[in-house]
């Protein structure tokens, strides 16, 4: 089908598809290859949309841009721009597949989300445990423990008073200490920085079995209401401030 011959909205479907094409292979693609592919996905797009409507049409266009950015991120992955004619095809290929059975792309597209979502949270733990665990004796002997939310099924934070409970009664914990993430400003001379801290129990330190390496830690009475607000520094920010 000629450019003539198409209307506005294929004409901005088969442009929109041909720049994804052209971000999902760049600098590396032979221009007739990208030009056979656009040319086929514009006749696929006609043909869906003549079958079953425009709004078939666009779910084709999303599925099949889709499908390009994936193959274009794993050729960079993989670097294998040797065989860029043979990706090419499987693009084409992917395209008539997508026509035929969309469902079964989608569910290809679906299982590849979650065994990529999968494969980073099971990195992350390892990566936590094992590549970089945290700096204190025995990171793999830390827990952290969530409230369960009444009114959904999220995680929430325990309450002061769970906490001082969980602390006092719980006979598979040596300790528990709160912590609760925040983020200010901080002056320091002439510049301002955004702090990224934790307000944590005074006995944060003592489950965590570390010490400062200057200074002290937390008292007891620190912890009580009118106490006084202490804070330790991290090494990076020590080093930043001192600069």
């Amino acid at each position: 089908m000629s450019a003539a011959g198409r209307g506005p909205d294929e004409e901005g479907a088969v442009s929109f598809y041909r720049r994804v094409v052209e971000a999902a292979f760049p600098g590396s693609a032979d221009p007739e290859l990208i030009q056979d592919t656009v040319r086929l996905f514009a006749e696929m797009r006609s043909d869906v949309e003549g079958s079953r409507g425009s709004g078939a049409a666009r779910r084709f266009t999303l599925r099949a841009s889709l499908r390009a950015l994936w193959d274009g991120a794993a050729m960079r992955a993989a670097r294998i721009g040797d065989v860029l004619g043979g990706v090419s095809f499987d693009l084409r290929l992917a395209l008539r597949q997508i026509r035929r059975r969309p469902l079964v792309a989608l569910v290809a597209v679906l299982s590849l989300a979650v065994g990529m979502a999968a494969n980073t949270i099971l990195f992350s733990a390892v990566n936590g445990l094992l590549l970089d665990p945290l700096p204190v004796p025995a990171p793999d002997r830390i827990v952290r423990i969530f409230g369960p939310e009444a009114r959904s099924t999220l995680a929430s934070a325990l309450s002061p008073a769970a906490l001082e409970r969980l602390d006092r009664e719980a006979t598979t914990l040596e300790g528990a200490a709160g912590v609760a993430a925040f983020r200010a400003g901080a002056e320091v001379g002439d510049r301002s920085l955004l702090v990224t801290g934790e307000v944590v129990t005074p006995n944060f330190f003592e489950v965590l079995g570390a010490t400062p390496t200057r200074g002290r830690g937390f008292r007891p009475a620190e912890g009580e209401a009118g106490g006084g607000r202490v804070a330790v520094l991290s090494h990076d920010l020590h080093e930043e401030w001192s600069e």
